[in-house]
């Protein structure tokens, strides 16, 4: 499970970076088609990446607190 959560967390880490990266740009001034395409395209890879990471993470988190309430009962 912390493979899992540390795979979750960087991905979510790359995730945040396409927009952050956009807005400084724009800061700069209007961006070109190709500018905001591959934008797009990046924010569209890491959003697929989170969302895999997630559907593999949550099920194994929810396993290890159900397994630890077992535990308290």
């Amino acid at each position: 499970m912390a493979q899992a959560a540390e795979a979750y967390a960087k991905a979510m880490d790359r995730h945040i970076e396409p927009p952050i990266e956009l807005l400084m740009r724009l800061s700069g001034g209007p961006l070109s088609d190709e500018q905001h395409e591959r934008y797009r395209s990046t924010a569209a890879r890491t959003s697929a990446l989170v969302e895999r990471c997630r559907q593999r993470f949550v099920p194994l988190a929810r396993r290890a607190l159900d397994e630890s309430m077992d535990i308290v009962d």
